[in-house]
């Protein structure tokens, strides 16, 4: 055996000792189910969020869980504000516009109140 034959040897089985990945990448594991769910497959996209979940519940500093868990709720908000928020926030500031209005009708009836009886008659 040769001194190349030799080293290459060694540098290749250290190599195959240290390249060993049994997991595969978490975004591989995932990615596939969150664009199917944000093209509409819900029960996809559930699966994903639950994988994340739980990789997040084991290792709370998971980056790439974090990530891609954020993704997911952020296009469930955004989901939910257009089938229908818009409207209810409509309704929403209406209604609080007509209370603010009623509050300020009391105030000026208190206040008129307030001053009547301060005067001695």
């Amino acid at each position: 055996m040769t001194l190349v034959t030799l080293l290459l040897t060694i540098i290749l089985g250290v190599f195959e000792l240290a390249a060993p990945l049994s997991a595969e990448r978490f975004d591989h594991v995932v990615r596939a189910d969150f664009f199917a769910g944000f093209g509409g497959d819900e029960a996809r996209l559930q699966k994903a969020m639950s994988i994340c979940e739980s990789i997040l519940a084991d290792d709370p500093r998971h980056a790439e869980a974090m990530v891609w868990h954020g993704a997911g709720l952020l296009f469930q908000g955004g989901r939910s504000f257009q089938a229908g928020d818009a409207q209810r926030l409509k309704a929403l500031e209406d209604e609080n516009r007509r209370l603010k209005r009623l509050v300020a009708d009391l105030a000026l009836d208190n206040a008129a109140l307030k001053d009547v009886l301060s005067k001695n008659w």
